[in-house]
């Protein structure tokens, strides 16, 4: 079966079938093609999910083609089956993504087809969900990337910040658009993509500062778990919070995060957020935990390889969100042989060694006993890609008695924030990057 056999299910009842035959198959039918009535539509499409969650974060090669073209198909059938879910759009995004690798892989004419089919079909019969934009915006890139058609390109990112103000792929769309523009040059802009840019909205704010913010873990994934059932995910959440309104209303940059909500975010997509959005620093925010619960202090990682076995072990720890439930961890040391940023090194490097410091200085004025653990380095998943500076922070030991109380604390929380905030301040001034 390849993809150009994905149809939506059919039946047909032979008149021969006795009124038994005939009831078992309409069992059959309520308890396996009905599951939307039976088993709920969301319990299902998040098996589905955490199913395709597990390919994408495992085999990136698309060396089990069997089982994403099982998937995709189960994924059409859900969406055919539950039409008024409102995960009915999510399913055929995640159908449309496997679509567009299997393209990618082979550039065969039927994989085009269905993706372009699916994500058409997301914005014409979901018009109003979060995912049609993301679809335009997809759609958008495709056009770009695989035929050069700038007038077809430019055409869906107007849809996108004409129709979807409100959306966070606003933004991304309308830099684009201006990327597209300027590539032409004022003067010599053809005439037909003066008319395919319809939109007057102002550009992407000119020298702001671009920062995407992620909170570590979220949904399903909790993170580690600390004293009186205190969550990584939501430690994290709430110091990106306080991060992003000091970085907006001190600093005017412009801030995203890769989750603004207690969901689940694959590690591969929240990387991808940042490069969409051209961020000038990505920071992956994170509570540490040990098998002893006496380990404490506060430390911040950049992505390399190391020899050192704690480190290691922390980032298996943190990457645990690519096994899901049925998959398997990646090669990790392979896979940064192909990807690593070797050109920002250096300069995420240097952004971790600001933040380090200054958090614990800023920290020690009211918490004089807080560890300061340094600098290091590791495989983590999470910033593999990153086109931009990049760093991961562990925000003390969530386990530990003192450093678990103290993340506790609300007023802490706020204070890590700062620190933060002073040390990326710090960073920017140093690299003279954009105000």
């Amino acid at each position: 079966m390849n993809l150009s056999e994905f149809r939506y299910p059919h039946f047909f009842l032979p008149f021969s079938l006795g009124l038994s035959s005939l009831l078992m198959l309409v069992l059959l039918w309520f308890l396996v093609l009905a599951p939307g009535i039976v088993h709920g539509d969301s319990e299902l499409f998040e098996d589905l999910n955490r199913q395709y969650l597990s390919l994408r974060n495992t085999d990136s090669r698309l060396e089990r083609e069997s089982a994403w073209q099982e998937l995709a198909q189960q994924l059409v059938s859900f969406a055919s089956l539950n039409k008024d879910s409102d995960k009915s759009p999510r399913a055929l995004l995640n159908a449309a993504i496997i679509s567009q690798q299997f393209y990618e892989k082979n550039f065969d004419q039927e994989s085009f087809s269905r993706y372009e089919a699916l994500l058409e079909q997301i914005y014409s019969d979901y018009s109003s969900s979060e995912i049609a934009p993301q679809a335009l915006i997809m759609q958008a890139e495709s056009a770009l990337s695989w035929f050069n058609d700038e007038v077809k390109a430019i055409h869906l990112l107007n849809l996108v910040t004409e129709l979807y103000p409100r959306s966070p792929y606003h933004e991304a769309a309308r830099i684009r658009k201006e990327q597209l523009l300027e590539k032409s040059g004022s003067d010599q802009t053809p005439d037909r993509l003066i008319e395919a840019s319809r939109s007057d909205e102002p550009a992407r704010g000119g020298d702001k500062i671009v920062v995407v913010i992620d909170p570590g873990h979220g949904g399903e994934d909790f993170g580690a778990v600390g004293q009186g059932g205190l969550l990584e995910k939501d430690v994290a959440l709430d110091v990106a919070f306080s991060l992003r309104r000091m970085l907006e209303t001190e600093l005017g940059a412009v801030v995203r995060l890769t989750r603004e909500q207690d969901a689940f975010v694959p590690l591969l997509e929240r990387t991808q957020f940042a490069n969409d959005f051209e961020a000038d620093v990505f920071i992956s925010l994170h509570a540490n935990a040990s098998p002893s619960n006496r380990a404490s202090g506060f430390e911040t990682y950049y992505l390399d390889n190391t020899d050192n076995q704690a480190s290691r072990r922390l980032a298996e720890r943190e990457n645990k969100s690519l096994q899901l439930e049925e998959g398997t961890q990646s090669d990790l040391t392979y896979i940064l042989s192909d990807l690593i940023q070797t050109s920002k090194l250096e300069e995420s490097r240097l952004l971790a060694s600001k933040v380090q410091k200054s958090t614990i200085n800023h920290l020690r004025a009211n918490w004089p006993q807080v560890r300061d653990l340094g600098v290091k380095k590791a495989p983590f998943y999470v910033l593999v890609g990153a086109h931009m500076p990049c760093i991961l922070i562990e925000m003390f030991f969530i386990d530990h008695p003192e450093d678990g109380s103290r993340l506790a604390d609300g007023k802490f929380r706020k204070e890590i924030a700062r620190g933060i905030f002073l040390g990326l301040s710090k960073f920017l001034e140093k690299t003279g990057d954009k105000g």
